[in-house]
């Protein structure tokens, strides 16, 4: 392809080569999935690809959904068909979160995730997208877990819904950096009877109320958390990088009202658990930031959902200590 193409002409000849795939695959994957208000249909010609949907998104439906957006999904190993050479050749630097800085267009997104070596298209008018990879069984342990997020956030956004850096639970959003408890929280929460949604991404709504809705079937944990959640430790799972991932499509809720926000962070040993209220300040810089900085492409759109999110409800800090079968007890008698 001639370095001069424009991103139409990119997701035409990425289209095209979608249909090759599918031409020379024995193998036809198709599932519709309801997150919320919106619906969408994957489809995909990779064995591999369609058991890592499966996994990670659930079952979803067979029958025919009206598609909100359309996803078409390939990798090379498992169709023999290659990505078409991107027009800005091989030295364009990407920004950390797989933006192409040059390479915009207000209908055509694209994004490139160096680390996961995952290619996303979308056609925001006809609301299809296109995910390819060179090997599906190469796929970093984080994206076979939670794939596609670059393009469910692109989805969302056509909904009004924002994908969010979040864990979900009785209707408490949990946010914060990686490592500041969320996923122990909210699965010792399920453990305890009380409603579970996400332990690290899911779709929030602004209006007319704010709303959460699930995206995953699983939950990521470091193995040795599951000590402090013995009821779970039976539950089939998946090896994921440096943690497993558990499955929770029969557990889970998907979805529910958001009626606080909760900021945890591990405390210090003589600190146990303590609940206390935290600034607006701090919501966006656990809520929003996050967000922001995985996600290709969000800009004002997505600081406006959630920054609205954080302006309409209570926030606090919740500091956490062990042991885990303490925090529902804690979370139960907040009257929020």
């Amino acid at each position: 392809m001639s370095l001069l193409a424009s991103p139409p002409e990119f997701f035409a000849a990425a289209r095209d080569a979608f249909g090759v795939a599918c031409q020379r695959s024995p193998f036809r994957f198709s599932r519709g999935y309801r997150f919320g208000p919106s619906q969408l249909i994957l489809e995909t010609p990779s064995p591999s690809l369609a058991k890592l949907f499966t996994r990670a998104l659930g079952e979803g439906f067979q029958e025919a959904l009206e598609p909100g957006s359309r996803i078409w999904a390939w990798d090379e190993q498992s169709t023999g068909v290659a990505f078409p050479s991107p027009p800005w050749g091989g030295h364009t630097p990407y920004t950390r979160r797989g933006d192409i800085p040059w390479f915009r267009d207000p209908r055509y997104f694209s994004a490139y995730n160096w680390a996961a070596q995952v290619v996303c298209l979308y056609d925001r008018a006809e609301r299809l997208g296109i995910y390819w990879t060179g090997d599906a069984g190469a796929l970093p342990g984080w994206e076979q877990t939670a794939p596609m997020r670059t393009l469910l956030h692109w989805h969302g956004l056509t909904h009004q819904l924002q994908m969010t850096h979040a864990a979900v639970i009785d209707g408490l959003m949990l946010a914060g950096k990686g490592g500041s408890g969320k996923s122990t929280t909210a699965l010792a929460c399920l453990e305890a009877g009380m409603p579970f949604l996400s332990d690290d991404y899911c779709f929030v709504q602004l209006e007319p109320q704010p709303m959460a809705f699930g995206i995953l079937a699983n939950a990521r944990i470091f193995p040795s958390s599951l000590q402090w959640l013995p009821q779970l430790s039976g539950l089939d799972f998946q090896t994921s990088d440096d943690k497993i991932a558990l499955n929770l499509e029969t557990r889970r809720v998907r979805e529910m009202p958001i009626r606080a926000i909760l900021l945890p962070r591990l405390a210090e040993p003589d600190e146990g658990l303590v609940l206390e209220s935290a600034t607006f300040a701090e919501a966006v810089k656990a809520v929003v930031l996050p967000t922001m900085a995985q996600l290709p492409g969000a800009g004002p759109e997505t600081y406006a959902i959630l920054s609205g999110l954080c302006q309409k409800l209570p926030i606090y800090h919740l500091r956490l200590n062990r042991p885990a079968s303490e925090i529902p007890t804690l979370l139960k008698e907040l009257s929020l």
